[in-house]
């Protein structure tokens, strides 16, 4: 967000003009209240959606984790692989699936139970989602300001049938439905990552089907772009 967080503020500087009388449409809680502290009025808070979907299927890889995005420090795939990955069992794999952009993650992906894929395309994305034990999505706070607007991996990744693991920080609490398409977890708490990602390594395969089969089809409806045209029209029909 602190990409979109100068934008705004560039907006307010090259165009003149007065934010309280203008009406901005957050995609997240975390991102209207950050607007407002800079100045901004937010008339509403409208989550964004995905496309990206999967068949259902019972095929997974018990050992396997999935870490998908940018690999920037505020993801948090390094504090991952240097906190958590090493309390799990040693037979885990941790697969990674995107582009470096911080050469500063790069370590982490030389850790000996990382596999790093580099890009994959949106059908083997939807896939890998689906396959692995648990996808995961460990942003971390960090002391620049720097948070994460929304978190779209999120509910891509439950959309294509993937147990979602994210942080409870940023826009990840808007685009995670606890409980109910992935669950949310302390940022920065390697021990409630650990305990929570044991639960799931240990979890009787029914047990995690149940979950699936409800939190899939709740996170295409829900993260779908008709509910996001539908409420924007109402803001739109509110303001006019």
């Amino acid at each position: 967000m602190g990409a979109s967080q100068t934008f705004f503020t560039k907006v307010k500087e090259e165009l003149d003009i007065v934010p309280a009388k203008a009406q901005v449409i957050a995609n997240s809680h975390a991102t209207q209240q950050r607007l407002s502290q800079i100045g901004w009025s937010c008339s509403a808070v409208v989550p964004l959606a995905t496309d990206l979907k999967a068949e259902q299927t019972d095929e997974f890889n018990t050992k396997e984790i999935l870490f998908a995005g940018r690999l920037i420090t505020q993801k948090g795939l390094g504090w991952f692989v240097r906190d958590v990955l090493p309390k799990l069992p040693e037979d885990v794999r941790l697969t990674v699936i995107g582009t470096l952009w911080d050469k500063g993650e790069e370590a982490a992906l030389k850790h000996p139970q990382v596999d790093f894929l580099g890009r994959k395309s949106q059908s083997e994305l939807a896939r890998h989602f689906a396959q692995a034990a648990c996808v995961v999505v460990p942003n971390i706070e960090r002391d620049n300001g720097e948070f994460e607007g929304f978190g779209l991996i999120a509910c891509e990744a439950a959309s294509a049938g993937g147990l979602v693991l994210a942080a409870d920080t940023g826009g990840l609490s808007d685009a995670v439905k606890d409980g109910e398409t992935g669950f949310l977890i302390e940022a920065g708490s390697a021990q409630s990552w650990t305990g929570k990602i044991r639960e799931i390594l240990e979890q009787d395969p029914a047990d995690r089907a149940q979950f699936l089969a409800q939190s899939q089809p709740l996170a295409q409806s829900h993260y779908a772009w008709d509910r996001v045209a539908s409420q924007t029209a109402q803001v739109y029909a509110s303001c006019s």
